[in-house]
């Protein structure tokens, strides 16, 4: 896991772009979520590496399908690579996040 003066950080990758964000509060996980979001409308794959774990984005299309953790919608979806469970951005940052030694306090909001 990237780690930057302490605060943990994703790191963001597509088309040779690698971005990294940090995950030290809510609002910082709310906008890696929104740039996530924001991205699947004009790559085809993006790649988040959140401490141990990989996930890759897909844009699914219609919000019809809904995320088995939150009940949210899935037309932009996570999955890592060793399952094929979709679930929200929103769901894989939390996941992700409470998955790491020290946590970051907090949850996103929808």
């Amino acid at each position: 896991m990237e780690q930057v003066a302490g605060d943990y950080v994703a790191q963001v990758s597509y088309q040779g772009v690698r971005m990294f964000f940090p995950l030290g509060s809510p609002y910082d996980r709310q906008l890696l979520a929104d740039h996530m979001k924001a991205c699947s409308q004009r790559q085809s794959e993006i790649e988040v590496e959140i401490g141990e774990q990989r996930w890759v984005l897909h844009r699914r299309g219609s919000g019809r399908s809904h995320c088995p953790d939150c009940g949210g919608s899935l037309a932009t979806s996570c999955a890592t690579r060793s399952r094929s469970r979709h679930v929200c951005v929103r769901c894989a940052i939390e996941d992700s996040a409470a998955g790491m030694s020290s946590p970051p306090a907090g949850q996103l909001t929808s």
